[in-house]
C-alpha cells in the first residue's frame, strides 16, 4: 500500500529533487572537485545553509544524485530486458534504452563518467553500495539473455555468455565516451542500431 505524504514531507521531497537536479548540473559541468556547495545552492536557489539541511556536504550530495538516478535508470533498462520477446530483442532493446538515457540524461551521464572508472576499481563505498550492484544486476540479466540465446541456436556457443555480456557494456561505452568527446555533436539514439550492427556481427551464428 503506497503511504500517502502530508503537504510538508510532499514540499521538503520537492525541494530536495529540486537540489539534485542542480547539483547534478554543476557535477557535469565541473566536475566533483571543482564544484562547491555555494555553485549549487546558487543553481537551486537555495541558501547554502538550507543545502546542509538535507546533505551532510558536498560528498553526500553527489553520493545522493548518483544514487537517485541509478535506481530509476537501472529499473528502466532491468524492465526494458524482461520485456523483450527473446534474446536478440533484448540485446536490442538493451542498447536502445541505454542510447535513450543518455541522451535523455546528458548532465547525468557526462557527471558520473568523468569519476566512474576510479570509483570501480578502487571499489569506493559508492561503488560497492550503490552503483556496482545496480550494473552487476543488468550484467547478470544480459548473461541469462545471451545463455539463452546460444541455446536456442542464435548466438554461437564458442563465446562465453559473460564475455559476449562485457563486449557489449564496452562497445555501448565507446559510444558513449566518443558522443561526449563530440559535445553530443550528432544523437547517440541514432547510433542504436549501428551498435546492434556491429555487436551482433560478432555474436550471431551464420
Amino acid at each position: 500500500m503506497q503511504i500517502q505524504l502530508g503537504r510538508k514531507e510532499r514540499e521538503k521531497q520537492a525541494h530536495r529533487e529540486e537540489i539534485l537536479r542542480a547539483a547534478e548540473k554543476i557535477f557535469a559541468e565541473k566536475g566533483f572537485f571543482k564544484a562547491t556547495m555555494e555553485d549549487v545552492a546558487a543553481a537551486s536557489e537555495f541558501s547554502v545553509g538550507s543545502l546542509y539541511k538535507f546533505f551532510e556536504g558536498k560528498e553526500s550530495l553527489y553520493e545522493a544524485v548518483i544514487q537517485w538516478r541509478i535506481s530509476t535508470l537501472g529499473a528502466r533498462i532491468s524492465d526494458e530486458i524482461a520485456a523483450a520477446g527473446g534474446p536478440k530483442q533484448a540485446v536490442h532493446r538493451y542498447i536502445q534504452v541505454w542510447c535513450a538515457i543518455c541522451t535523455e540524461y546528458p548532465d547525468f551521464v557526462r557527471m558520473y563518467t568523468q569519476q566512474r572508472m576510479n570509483d570501480r576499481f578502487i571499489k569506493s563505498e559508492l561503488w560497492c553500495k550503490v552503483v556496482g550492484p545496480e550494473h552487476s544486476r543488468v550484467m547478470r540479466q544480459l548473461v541469462d539473455e545471451f545463455q539463452k540465446g546460444i541455446k536456442q541456436g542464435l548466438f554461437r556457443s564458442d563465446i562465453y555468455p559473460h564475455d559476449m555480456a562485457v563486449a557489449l557494456d564496452g562497445l555501448c561505452d565507446a559510444f558513449l565516451y566518443d558522443w561526449l568527446g563530440e559535445d553530443k555533436r550528432y544523437e547517440l539514439s541514432a547510433r542504436a542500431d549501428t551498435i546492434s550492427r556491429l555487436f551482433f556481427a560478432g555474436i550471431v551464428v551464420k
